[in-house]
């Protein structure tokens, strides 16, 4: 009997649970995490590092055929590239091949092709992954409205896919059969959830979502301007009013290098004092492309302004990319074992 090469079978459970575990390593909840993945996957969505006419909206949908929760990105190039069937793609990546950036169809369905992304914060992060774990049933759908004007649907349940996705008004009809909505009608890509987590319905149904995306993304919802926006169920989430209303605050005017390098500069640093009222956020935190990643180790505070105080702090790209090599899977912090490393200690 002849023998053939097969790919090893694979628990696709267990291959993504181990995103819940690395949440809680890192403090947070399973939304918290949710929204910083799925945004960042929107965010490196865009084809170049513009802000215009770009939006990424989470909603909640509930019709006939059950509740879904919604991730949708506008303005961006949507899952270009060829319909490459599956089978062909698993032959690529036994080869060692890679697929380029610009087949982003056959990457969205296929696990660990990723990279050359110069529009995201991440390398890896939960990436598509987080959808799945989003899901009781391990399932979502996903449509696209790509910038050439071509229209595809496929799905992942449990980690198996349509060998080769719907196009056109075939797409249309898969993703009106299994979803009951109706065809995206704009540029960029939607993520369709089945029967998503209790935890993360609550989260978006009450709000409590909301200041988790503030705190991670200000920086970036700052800089958009009408109609590009971060939204849950289509309203637009806005900057809290309060967060630089201190007593005492200090903005840095012009780069500076790092104390003691000539290699490392900071580009932004923002620090805020508050004696009365309540503070909206704590610590100093470091941003990477708009997206909070950690906190920054503190030691010696004053008492007079210890938990009184927030700030943040943003470098350039020469200090980010050493910053994303020592990054936790999620992007909520440094690795425990890399926080001796030369990027972080400066």
């Amino acid at each position: 009997m002849n023998k053939i090469m097969t790919p090893i079978p694979q628990n696709y459970k267990n291959n993504v649970n181990w995103i819940l575990g690395a949440y809680t390593d890192a403090g947070v909840s399973f939304p918290n995490g949710f929204q910083k993945d799925a945004i960042q996957n929107a965010v490196g969505a865009r084809k170049t590092n513009k802000w215009r006419n770009w939006s990424c909206n989470i909603s909640l949908i509930t019709n006939e055929h059950g509740t879904f929760v919604v991730v949708e990105d506008c303005g961006t190039l949507g899952l270009i590239g060829q319909n490459i069937p599956a089978e062909e793609v698993s032959e690529k990546m036994a080869r060692g091949e890679q697929l380029s950036s610009d087949e982003r169809l056959a990457r969205f369905s296929s696990m660990f092709n990723s990279g050359n992304n110069t529009t995201g914060s991440g390398l890896f992060g939960a990436g598509k992954s987080v959808y799945s774990v989003a899901s009781t049933t391990y399932t979502y759908y996903y449509d696209s409205l790509r910038s050439d004007n071509k229209y595809v649907a496929n799905l992942n349940r449990c980690g198996q896919v349509l060998n080769v996705a719907h196009e056109g008004d075939e797409a249309y009809r898969f993703i009106k059969d299994k979803t009951g909505l109706e065809k995206k009608d704009t540029y960029g890509t939607r993520v369709i959830i089945e029967s998503p987590t209790e935890e993360l319905v609550q989260s978006i149904s009450d709000g409590s979502i909301i200041p988790f995306i503030q705190e991670s993304w200000w920086r970036i919802i700052q800089r958009l301007e009408d109609p590009s926006c971060i939204s849950i169920n289509n309203i637009p989430i806005a900057i809290p009013k309060n967060i630089t209303a201190a007593t005492h605050k200090y903005d840095l005017k012009s780069p500076e290098y790092a104390m003691g390098s000539h290699i490392y500069r900071v580009k932004n640093f923002g620090l805020y004092i508050f004696e009365e009222g309540s503070i909206p956020w704590t610590g100093i935190s470091y941003y990477r492309k708009g997206m909070k990643i950690g906190q920054v180790d503190l030691k010696d505070i004053p008492t007079k302004i210890d938990g009184k105080f927030w700030g943040y702090i943003e470098v350039d790209d020469t200090w980010e990319a050493a910053l994303s090599e020592i990054e936790d899977k999620v992007h909520f912090g440094v690795s425990k074992g890399k926080k001796i490393m030369p990027p972080i200690k400066f």
